[in-house]
């Protein structure tokens, strides 16, 4: 039997109303299963004895298992979750400025390869359903008590490659009888899948947000093996004809690499090539980990690097780095546990 949770809204409205149950029962059950999260058809009291017969017959309620939650020194949590066929994600509960941000898997590893990425070391095993990847919300608030403000597709996977899945979840995350997001509060990251952002901003107005890390096609072809089929100026052009509302922004995701994408002349290539594109910039200092040759840059010199795209007229950010003494920062979701669960 399918997991409820794999279907929208109107999916079952479709599906219950070939069985001759109206719309106002698919309202009650997403309001049990997002709202009040349970896991139990027999405990949704205010369905009708027939229709939770129907679901339990019909339907499951599945749940990854936590299988360990890490505490960072600044408060980031990070849990590795088992799925049923004993295959292991992870998700980052982060507070920032006073809010909580989720940070939510769409894949069990990465196929992508991106060779700054730890998490991308780790190889790809498979799409997860759109219910494992609206469980990883439910789980974290039940077990923080907390509903994010905020939900970043910024996790294991490139969520472009699992798009069926991805925007169902997105779907359901919106709808008002769900956990009711808007679309402001969902961002997206992809590394630059280009036909998936034609798509997405055809389908969704959620934000979106592109891993660039890179000036050039040279340079990016060596840390982003993407960039072969879709290279930067398809990449760019793309971005320039994103749909946006009026004060909509793509957010630009780029990596400080020392030595690598962190000069000057990178800082006014980018500007060059962002000059049509309604963006922001946000500036991620690398973050190091076991086996890979790259460094991070000094914290002086990505301040004089924002600086001087600031003064191109961007607005530029410094993304803090979330979580890093328990490797739940930016391209760092392996984790120690996880390696020695799998080992």
């Amino acid at each position: 039997m399918e997991d409820i949770r794999s279907f929208t809204y109107q999916e079952l409205v479709n599906l219950f109303g070939e069985k001759g149950h109206r719309e106002f029962r698919v309202r009650q059950l997403f309001k049990w299963l997002y709202e009040k999260l349970s896991y139990n058809f027999d405990l949704m009291t205010d369905l009708s004895k027939d229709f939770r017969k129907f679901l339990t017959q019909n339907y499951q309620i599945n749940s990854l298992m936590v299988e360990d939650v890490q505490t960072s020194k600044d408060g980031t949590k990070k849990f590795l979750f088992r799925t049923e066929d004993h295959k292991f994600i992870e998700s980052v509960f982060m507070p920032i400025d006073g809010r909580f941000t989720i940070c939510i898997s769409s894949q069990v590893g990465c196929p992508m390869d991106c060779q700054f990425c730890c998490t991308g070391s780790k190889g790809f095993e498979r799409n997860l359903k759109t219910w494992e990847i609206v469980d990883q919300l439910s789980q974290v608030i039940l077990h923080t008590s907390i509903k994010p403000s905020n939900i970043v597709f910024m996790g294991m996977g490139e969520p472009l490659l699992n798009y069926e899945n991805v925007i169902k979840a997105v779907h359901i995350l919106r709808n008002p009888y769900g956990y009711a997001y808007s679309a402001k509060k969902i961002t997206l990251s992809t590394v630059g899948i280009v036909d998936g952002i034609i798509r997405l901003g055809q389908d969704t107005d959620i934000k979106l947000a592109v891993s660039l890390n890179a000036t050039t096609n040279e340079q990016r072809d060596k840390i982003m093996p993407v960039n072969k089929k879709y290279p930067l100026d398809s990449l760019i052009k793309a971005l320039e004809n994103y749909p946006l509302k009026k004060d909509g922004e793509i957010t630009i995701e780029y990596v400080m690499i020392r030595d690598f994408n962190d000069s000057f002349e990178d800082a006014d290539r980018l500007t060059n090539m962002l000059k049509k594109v309604q963006a922001k910039i946000n500036l991620i200092i690398f973050n190091q980990w076991e086996g890979c040759l790259f460094k991070s840059p000094d914290y002086e010199h990505v301040l004089r690097f924002q600086k001087r795209l600031r003064e191109a007229g961007f607005l530029v950010f410094i993304r803090d780095s979330k979580g890093a003494d328990i490797s739940a920062a930016c391209g760092q979701l392996r984790g120690k546990k996880l390696v020695s669960a799998v080992g």
